[in-house]
């Protein structure tokens, strides 16, 4: 099951649409500030969280950035709602995705389809992608995705990475510009001199058209 978690203030924009998400197996949790939220997201581990840029307690980039430099809550997207005025904060806060005011329910549900359900599909298991552009540190190298979940992907390369290297690699799925940043937790030499890294999800950005 997919956890949704999101600030109490925005919950009427999608329950006009609630039968859609119980259709999709969507359990939808809510917080009425960024303390609960990180409450909530430490004891649920949801897989996105959609917040106002402004709450009572605290701004919402604040909270992206406690949320992913803890190893624990890290694994999750986020969607921002900002004020026009805050364009600029938004942009800098390492956001998934960031709408502006008025809310745009139809945008909502397709940003939420997109973080929910485009890297959970079966066929992404076999996915390949040839000639990937990624990078670590400052080094910019080309890979070969063999597969990919959620969760993590397989790489190919010529690149001499370390465990515990991060990485970050852009590329389209169905049509869709997705970039990933992820840690190097395993590695493979195979016998042409060439590399197989094991890849862990640290953020996924699925970028709105």
């Amino acid at each position: 099951m997919h956890k949704l978690l999101i600030l109490e203030t925005l919950k009427p924009f999608i329950e006009e649409e609630g039968s859609l998400l119980s259709r999709k197996n969507i359990k939808v949790l809510t917080a009425s500030s960024g303390e609960e939220i990180l409450k909530v997201h430490g004891a649920e581990h949801v897989n996105l969280i959609i917040t106002e840029l402004k709450m009572p307690d605290m701004y919402g980039d604040k909270l992206c950035s406690i949320v992913r430099n803890d190893e624990d809550m890290q694994k999750v997207s986020f969607i921002i709602i900002y004020d026009k005025s805050d364009i600029e904060r938004c942009e800098a806060s390492g956001v998934n995705a960031f709408m502006i005011k008025p809310v745009n329910t139809e945008e909502l549900f397709r940003n939420i389809r997109k973080f929910l359900f485009v890297l959970e599909r079966k066929d992404l298991r076999a996915f390949y992608h040839d000639d990937v552009k990624c990078r670590s540190g400052d080094n910019i190298f080309f890979a070969n995705i063999y597969n990919i979940s959620s969760s993590g992907m397989l790489i190919h390369t010529d690149q001499v990475l370390e465990r515990g290297d991060e990485i970050s690699c852009s590329f389209h799925i169905e049509g869709e510009p997705v970039t990933v940043i992820g840690k190097v937790v395993r590695m493979e030499k195979k016998p042409t001199g060439t590399y197989l890294y094991g890849v862990q999800f640290v953020k996924i950005s699925i970028f709105t058209q």
